[in-house]
């Protein structure tokens, strides 16, 4: 009996300690930011931005469908 406690522990152990690591190790990767992102970040020359905070704002009210709450906006450049 003594010996099946043993095992059963040992493969619990094993079983919830796996997908732990594994969790953690992803965590970590957010730690390095510039290890999942690429790299440095360029910053962003002000008189190319086309749409204004109250446009972005507007656009994903109307793609919802209702008005969202705002807590945060951030800035992103494409193609260039």
């Amino acid at each position: 009996m003594r010996r099946l406690i043993y095992r059963t522990h040992l493969w619990l152990g094993l079983i919830v300690a796996i997908p732990v690591l594994a969790w953690a190790s992803s965590g970590l990767l957010y730690a390095w930011p510039s290890a999942v992102e690429g790299g440095k970040i360029e910053s962003i020359d002000a008189t190319r931005v086309r749409v204004s905070p109250s446009q972005a704002m507007a656009k994903a009210n109307e793609f919802a469908g209702k008005k969202l709450p705002t807590t945060a906006l951030t800035l992103l450049m494409r193609d260039g």
